[in-house]
């Protein structure tokens, strides 16, 4: 059920975070879902839909990206304001996928 209400909404969610079971999903409207799926299954299933694994407890959405900030891995600044890092291993691949 979770899976069809994120899929009806890929247009809004910005980004998805695990720190502790279940996961959050923040949407740019600041409002939050809660889902009980890995991130890697999120990760497969939100693909087609401009979302990237930045990191391993952040999918983040690529068209909420307003910015990146450069570093060992980076730090991109969602349009909402939240900072997240990006993992050194995934920066090359994330700079591509942006356009930096």
């Amino acid at each position: 059920m979770m899976t069809t209400t994120i899929r009806a909404k890929t247009g809004v969610g910005a980004t998805i975070r695990t720190i502790f079971k279940p996961r959050d999903v923040f949407l740019h409207d600041g409002k939050s879902l809660l889902v009980t799926r890995l991130l890697k299954d999120l990760e497969s299933l939100l693909l087609p839909y401009h979302f990237y694994r930045v990191h391993h407890s952040h999918l983040v959405n690529l068209k909420y990206v307003r910015k990146y900030i450069r570093g060992d891995g980076g730090q991109v600044i969602m349009q909402n304001g939240d900072v997240i890092d990006v993992a050194r291993r995934k920066k090359e691949e994330f700079l591509k996928l942006f356009n930096y």
